[in-house]
């Protein structure tokens, strides 16, 4: 909480300030700090988690900002391109068909970082409403296709990243 209150007093995203207070416990010594990580993972996860996204969710206003061929357009634009750089990049690497393809699928996915830069983007008036539920939407497609897609790699036997 304290990282989160320097961060308000400086005018910058209380998120940012929390970041910071993870990164400096995480590089702590696991034996002054192991038990506590674990408590304050368990409470992040229950209860901090879901309250910050409960909160995005509420600022969303699909019904007046959700433009379906803005939003699609985007969604395919920034998968695509993404997905093909990161196929490239395995390949430059001698990574195999397989392993290219399951690292397209996680570097295009922007999960919950992708909401949280949404937020604070929108909080700082960088985007407009229209904007911000664009990249909220792309944040959960993305996420959903790729949970659907490790799922059948998974259930196929297939390794991951070989």
């Amino acid at each position: 909480f304290l990282f989160s209150d320097i961060a308000r007093f400086f005018s910058i995203n209380i998120i940012f300030g929390a970041l910071v207070s993870g990164i400096l416990i995480g590089v702590m010594p696991p034996e002054l700090f192991d038990r506590e990580k674990n408590y304050i993972k368990d409470i992040s996860l229950s209860f901090f988690i879901p309250v910050y996204f409960g909160i995005v969710g509420l600022k969303l206003n699909l019904i007046y900002h959700f433009d379906i061929p803005f939003t699609s357009f985007f969604i395919l634009f920034t998968t695509i391109f993404q997905f093909i750089g990161t196929i490239i990049a395995a390949k430059i690497l001698r990574k195999d068909w397989l392993s290219s393809l399951n690292l397209s699928v996680a570097m295009t996915t922007k999960g919950g970082p992708g909401i949280i830069l949404a937020n604070i983007a929108y909080d700082l008036r960088i985007v407009n409403e229209t904007f911000f539920v664009t990249i909220v939407l792309t944040a959960i497609v993305t996420s959903l296709l790729a949970g659907v897609w490790f799922r059948y790699v998974l259930a196929k036997g297939f390794v991951l990243l070989g």
